[in-house]
């Protein structure tokens, strides 16, 4: 079995645990952790979702016709692109928590590639 180099878990986030030659993430609405090789890993994005041209678009056409749509709640996803063209998506928090994207960093230290791309 690997060794634990480091983990994550805030209750509002997905857990995460990085071992030497993988890391596992247990989203906030699974009951088990999904594990992800790092050389299965093509990508792991970090990103705002609505942070694009047609939401804005969209929000100011759903903003005339419904205002409750601006008090929704906002979030950011954790998006994995595996090498076999799979995907995996977790919801997180919209407010950017340092300790979360210092493990995301470690993650991509560890794996020894260039795996991580944050946006807002």
């Amino acid at each position: 079995m690997s060794t634990l180099i480091d983990s994550y878990d805030k209750s509002d986030s997905p857990k995460i645990q990085l071992y030497d030659n993988s890391f596992l993430i247990k989203g906030i609405d699974n009951l088990s952790f999904r594990s992800f090789d790092f050389n299965d890993v093509k990508e792991v994005r970090y990103y705002d979702p609505n942070n694009n041209w047609w939401t804005k678009i969209y929000l100011i056409l759903a903003t005339l016709r419904n205002p409750i749509y601006l008090k929704a709640e906002k979030y950011r996803f954790l998006k994995i692109y595996k090498t076999n063209g799979g995907t995996w998506n977790y919801v997180m928090p919209y407010k950017v928590d340092l300790e979360f994207i210092n493990i995301l960093k470690l993650i991509e230290k560890t794996a020894n590639k260039n795996l991580l791309k944050i946006s807002d």
